[in-house]
């Protein structure tokens, strides 16, 4: 049974007159925080390389926020942050069926919308318009599950929006790299790898005008994920909605402390 499903019955009913409120509390709930117990089962062996993208994620918006010299430091510290999402997200949807990336979506979006606001006071409008990455990895999980259960004028209208889009997501070839990437997984793990990395560094290159610093900053999520399965044991499994939540929690704090960037 899906937690959305359980969450239905924990509602319930009083006297068969359902509670409206008390029903949508526990729907919102659920696609918020889910499970808040560590994850149980198998392993998958990418929780090393979550913990690490995370940290170069915070550290690398922290020095950002520093004078100079730590802004472009912590710039290329950042880029193996976004490919490492996106190969843990393909990874996982690769596993899971239609449930498991509408469950992904949901959360994706309400985490990235309660964050958005922060997101734009951190950047203090330095580019309008530009969606977090919560919201980025959103509209390819969007993509990945409108392929998969063959809804082509969605897939066909997602396509469009990003490319159209794509100056305003925080990554505009993320949402293809995913969906490449999950359908390549059960192929070869290898080959999804490496062409989510790929994706991710040839975006950076031709962003940059080919200057190479970011593309080859971007490779080291191939190491990062390729040794992350021998860490397992040493490696604390955290709730889901750890990788959620940290994502605002960190802006705000970065913007209590240090004030919105300017550059």
């Amino acid at each position: 049974m899906s937690q959305i499903s359980h969450a239905q019955e924990q509602a319930g009913e009083t006297d068969n007159t359902p509670s409206l409120f008390a029903r949508n509390t526990a729907l919102l709930r659920v696609a918020l925080l889910g499970n808040l117990t560590p994850p149980t089962g198998d392993n998958d062996g990418l929780d090393a390389a979550k913990l690490v993208a995370i940290v170069l994620m915070i550290a690398s918006h922290t020095m950002i926020a520093l004078p100079a010299p730590w802004l472009y430091p912590g710039y290329l510290i950042g880029r193996p942050c976004i490919p490492i999402f996106v190969f843990l997200i393909a990874a996982r949807l690769a596993d899971g069926g239609p449930e498991r990336s509408e469950r992904m979506l949901t959360r994706l979006l309400l985490w990235g919308i309660a964050a958005q606001p922060i997101y734009y006071a951190l950047r203090d409008a330095l580019t309008p318009g530009r969606q977090n990455v919560l919201l980025t990895l959103a509209v390819g999980v969007a993509l990945v599950h409108c392929v998969r259960t063959r809804r082509h004028w969605w897939t066909a209208l997602i396509v469009i929006l990003s490319i159209a889009g794509a100056d305003f997501l925080e990554g505009g070839l993320t949402p293809f790299a995913m969906l490449g990437g999950t359908l390549l997984f059960r192929k070869s793990r290898v080959a999804a790898l490496a062409l989510v990395v790929m994706v991710h560094a040839t975006e950076l290159l031709l962003i940059s005008g080919f200057k190479p610093a970011g593309a080859v900053a971007a490779l080291a999520a191939l190491p990062i994920i390729l040794i992350s399965p021998a860490l397992t044991s040493i490696v604390p499994r955290l709730p889901g909605v750890f990788f959620y939540a940290i994502y605002p929690a960190h802006l705000l704090v970065i913007l209590i402390v240090f004030g919105p960037y300017h550059r």
